[in-house]
């Protein structure tokens, strides 16, 4: 039966309550599954953002005790720390972000990507870790 003959056997006072159980309906035979799926994203997205301040302390780290940035934009403003902070902030949520929408419509996508990510900022942060663990050796 339809949403409209519903309404005509019920009457108008109904249609609050149709509406809101039509509406949750569908979330609440979804809810379960997209609740294990979102807890994966969010600690997709979490050890991102670690990953990250990982990468960016070990870097600057790194820098102060002689070695070179080699990413071509942030080489630019690296010794400038509040400049270099907002440049990584910025970069963390325009990533974030895209992934959030890529995720609306290609949920696997989005996935992947941060799985790309955390792999890639995770090898930065163990790079940086070892630079700096060798340049405390030399000292």
């Amino acid at each position: 039966m339809s949403l409209t003959n519903k309404l005509k056997q019920v009457g108008k006072k109904a249609l609050p309550f149709l509406l809101a159980g039509a509406l949750l309906n569908p979330l609440n035979a979804q809810n379960k599954n997209k609740e294990k799926s979102d807890l994966l994203y969010h600690g997709l997205e979490a050890s991102f953002i670690v990953f990250n301040i990982i990468d960016y302390k070990t870097t600057l780290d790194a820098i102060d005790n002689g070695a070179t940035e080699l990413n071509p934009i942030a080489k630019h403003f690296i010794h400038n720390k509040p400049a270099s902070a907002l440049f990584k902030i910025g970069c963390n949520f325009a990533s974030l972000y895209a992934c959030r929408q890529l995720k609306k419509d290609y949920p696997k996508l989005a996935y992947a990507s941060l799985i790309g990510l955390n792999l890639l900022y995770g090898q930065l942060a163990y790079r940086n870790i070892n630079i700096n663990l060798r340049f405390n050796l030399n000292k």
